[in-house]
């Protein structure tokens, strides 16, 4: 998973909306409902995806909740606290990535790493999502 460059290039316009929240807080359901209710003006993108690619390439192709979490601590104390944006966004400046839309979203942002990268974009905002403890649990099973 290194990154094949630092340089994160995306137009100065580009509206990027990220999302956080504990595990089923109700993140992914609203960040997943806005480029259907804005008529596709936001590509989404979920962090945890590249951690899925990451586990798929060493067999694991179901993982649970502990599995992710193991697998993206280690790959933030590999190639530094940031690496899961630097990844995505290198994908869509190396076109790997097409953008459908002209703005971003992106649903699981879990550590001040990736919050700090983020702050270097104008136009990047952080929305953190909650549920009252009793929905998450009743939501997680």
């Amino acid at each position: 998973m290194p990154n094949k460059t630092d340089t994160i290039k995306l137009s100065a316009k580009t509206i990027i909306l990220c999302f956080t929240g504990p595990i089923a807080g109700g993140c992914s359901h609203i960040s997943s409902m806005i480029p259907k209710i804005t008529s596709g003006n936001y590509h989404y993108f979920k962090l945890s995806d590249i951690i899925r690619g990451e586990l798929a390439a060493e067999g694991v192709d179901d993982p649970d909740i502990k599995q992710l979490q193991d697998k993206g601590n280690a790959l933030r104390e590999q190639y530094g606290p940031g690496c899961l944006i630097k990844t995505l966004f290198s994908s869509i400046t190396d076109g790997e990535i097409k953008l459908t839309a002209p703005n971003i979203i992106i649903d699981g942002i879990k550590n001040e790493g990736e919050v700090e990268l983020l702050k270097s974009f104008a136009n990047a905002y952080l929305f953190s999502i909650h549920a009252s403890r009793t929905e998450r649990c009743r939501r997680s099973h």
